[in-house]
């Protein structure tokens, strides 16, 4: 079940937000926790944090260019797409047909195409 917490102290002196957008992570263990709060003290000890899969620094003005919408996914990096190559499609593509060929009789397949 996915769930956003914001975490808001006014009395911050960061002009930005850290999102933090942890579905990759599944199951929130012991190990997780300590990722995400290792994460959060650095944010707020100022190290420089370029952006990832799962977590995001947005400016105020970035964050208005998005009409203040406040979704991670929106700020992190997306997901990368495993695809397979032309290569890899093209010969799937020619194994199936062989395949077919195979297993329809051409007499069958010359019927059906005259239909």
């Amino acid at each position: 079940m996915p769930c956003c917490a914001w975490v808001i102290n006014k009395s911050s002196a960061h002009d930005t937000v850290l999102f933090v957008d942890a579905r990759q992570l599944d199951i929130l263990g012991q190990q997780d926790g300590k990722k995400i709060s290792a994460l959060l003290c650095q944010y707020r000890n100022d190290k420089q944090l370029e952006t990832t899969q799962w977590y995001a620094v947005a400016s105020i003005a970035e964050i208005a260019q998005k009409r203040y919408v406040l979704s991670p996914n929106l700020y992190t990096l997306p997901k990368e797409l495993l695809l397979p190559s032309f290569e890899q499609i093209s010969e799937d593509f020619n194994t199936s047909v062989d395949i077919l060929c195979n297993r329809i009789p051409t007499s069958q397949l010359c019927e059906s195409i005259k239909k």
